[in-house]
């Protein structure tokens, strides 16, 4: 059996270590979060029936006892979520590592995908009785309400503080 030795020399640690102390510096403590949805307090007009957003948001994904389920969520979150993660790495090397701005980014390009879901979605069809009574046949976009109120926030996160 022959072996060989190999010798080598790794110059710079020095710097390295010293970048990432910077890193983890910018980083923070980890207990910021992204949320990317419908906020809480936002409600239709009381001319639309004054319901919650987001309330609104759940009947149309999952469907009600009289409405097919419209899965915009819910096919918005299979489509992007795998790309998330490489998003927010180069969101962090944007922002020189500052969690803050890259989670920022990355609300907004979330955002952008949800509203583009909710605009794609075709199927089911509107009944009917519902093309009858509004403008235009696309699914999910009446008024426009439910599109125009998707939103992020950047905001603490709670289980990784406490």
């Amino acid at each position: 059996m022959v072996t060989e030795v190999v010798h080598a020399s790794l110059s710079g640690g020095a710097r390295l270590t010293k970048k990432l102390k910077e890193i983890a510096v910018a980083l923070g403590s980890g207990d910021l979060e992204v949320l990317v949805g419908f906020q809480n307090g936002a409600t239709y007009p009381e001319s639309e029936g004054g319901h919650p957003v987001a309330q609104v948001a759940f009947w149309n994904n999952f469907g009600t006892k009289r409405a097919p389920p419209r899965p915009f969520f819910a096919n918005f979150v299979e489509d992007q979520q795998p790309t998330w993660a490489a998003k927010l790495g180069v969101a962090l090397r944007v922002t020189g590592y500052r969690t803050k701005g890259a989670l920022e980014i990355l609300g907004a390009d979330m955002a952008g995908h949800l509203r583009e879901s909710i605009v794609l979605l075709n199927d089911p069809p509107n009944a009917p009785y519902t093309l009858a009574h509004k403008k235009g046949s696309k699914p999910l976009v009446a008024t426009g309400w439910m599109l125009r109120n998707v939103t992020w926030v950047v905001t603490k996160n709670d289980a990784v503080t406490k």
